[in-house]
Order: structure tokens, then C-alpha cells, then sequence
């Protein structure tokens, strides 16, 4: 219900924005939030159709200059979708995006490093390695830069 009332929230905010930019940021962030909703409700395949469909929707326009990047990018939350539906080859493409779109993005990184373990290990080490560096002088120890270590110790 919580969900649902944020949709209706973020469609009112779409329909008084007149700047297409935003019009299309809110959109994908409607449909995101749609897709997980959907997948919540086990509706998977319907959740994956929305949440590509929000992925290929955000790719379409750049990033505005004096924004930060996305909170969550929709490239990223497909990846981590197909990450819990067990495909990890089209998740780490889905993360490859992602970075295309933010490269050296943490969160992208350590999605790539999971999906391409299983898919790619190559790139897996790639990525893991991409992620250690990033977060060499992080304080305290975030769980994406302990796994990276893990795996990289081959453990």
C-alpha cells in the first residue's frame, strides 16, 4: 500500500513538471518502483518487463550536468533483479550498463563482480579488483570490499 501511495505521489509530481528531463526521470523511477512491486507480488516476469523497460527508458537521455547520479539507477536495480531471479549472465550486462552510464559507481561495480562470479570469472576478478581500489581508503569495512578480498584470496 506504502508503494502504491509513492506511485500515485510520483505521477502527480510528473504531471506538473513541464520539463522533459524530469518527466522522463520520473518515469523511470515510477516504473521501478513498479517492477519491484511486481516482483514482490510474484508477478516476475511482469516485474522484469518493466523494470528493462524503465532501464532502456533511462538510457535514452544523459544525465543532467548539475545533478548528482541517480540514488539507484534502473540499469542497476535490473541487474539486481536478475541477480535474485539466478541469471547472472544478463544481471552482469545489465551492471555493464550501469557503469556505462556511471563508471566507478561502487554499487554497479560490486553487482558486476557478483553476477560475472558465476558468469565470467575473468571479469569477476576485473571488477573485484575495480572495487578494492575504489574503496582503498574507505574507514570501516563495507561487506562489497570484504567479498571482493575473499574472492580475489580465491576463498
Amino acid at each position: 500500500d506504502l508503494a502504491k501511495q509513492e506511485i500515485a505521489t510520483m505521477n502527480k509530481l510528473k504531471a506538473a513538471t513541464k520539463i522533459p528531463y524530469w518527466s522522463k526521470t520520473i518515469d523511470v523511477e515510477i516504473m521501478s518502483a513498479e517492477a519491484w512491486m511486481f516482483y514482490l507480488q510474484g508477478k516476475k516476469q511482469k516485474a522484469l518487463k518493466k523494470m528493462q523497460a524503465a532501464a532502456d527508458l533511462e538510457s535514452t537521455y544523459g544525465k543532467h550536468p548539475i545533478t548528482p547520479s541517480e540514488l539507484l539507477p534502473a540499469s542497476e536495480l535490473l541487474g539486481e533483479m536478475l541477480l535474485e531471479m539466478k541469471k547472472p549472465a544478463e544481471a552482469l550486462k545489465a551492471f555493464e550498463q550501469a557503469l556505462q552510464r556511471s563508471p566507478n559507481r561502487f554499487h554497479s561495480l560490486a553487482g558486476a563482480a557478483r553476477a560475472a562470479a558465476s558468469a565470467d570469472v575473468a571479469k569477476a576478478k576485473k571488477y573485484y579488483q575495480a572495487l578494492l581500489e575504489l574503496g582503498a581508503k574507505a574507514e570501516g569495512e563495507r561487506p562489497e570490499l570484504a567479498e571482493a578480498k575473499k574472492f580475489l584470496a580465491g576463498k
